[in-house]
């Protein structure tokens, strides 16, 4: 093939012969396409602030959390001292009920 020739199928173009429709037809996809990627584009977008709000939230959630459990925390040890000191003042009504029975039963 000669180079004249070469050069002639090596570029590309459009021919009368592709209907008016068909390149229509591909336009309006295109067109189609690039809108659907620009509404597409916009859901992600709002979507990034819906979860940066909910990540702000957790963050202060989690803060919230920490407090409370040592809160909790804190109310567990005065519970347990206070049954300590309950369980102290139950020996120390025992023995001295149990002293006064002796001493009142002796007296009878």
């Amino acid at each position: 093939m000669p180079d004249t020739d070469r050069r002639h199928y090596d570029h590309w173009a459009l021919d009368k012969r592709v209907p008016v429709a068909l390149v229509l037809a591909l336009l309006l996809q295109g067109g189609t396409g690039i809108w659907w990627v620009s509404a597409l584009n916009s859901e992600v977008e709002e979507l990034k602030h819906v979860v940066e709000k909910h990540e702000m939230s957790t963050s202060k959630n989690d803060a919230e959390i920490m407090i409370t459990k040592d809160r909790v925390l804190k109310l567990e040890i005065i519970s347990q001292n206070i049954n300590e000191n309950l369980a102290e003042i139950k020996e120390i009504l025992k023995s001295r009920m149990g002293s006064k029975m002796r001493y009142d039963n002796k007296m009878v």
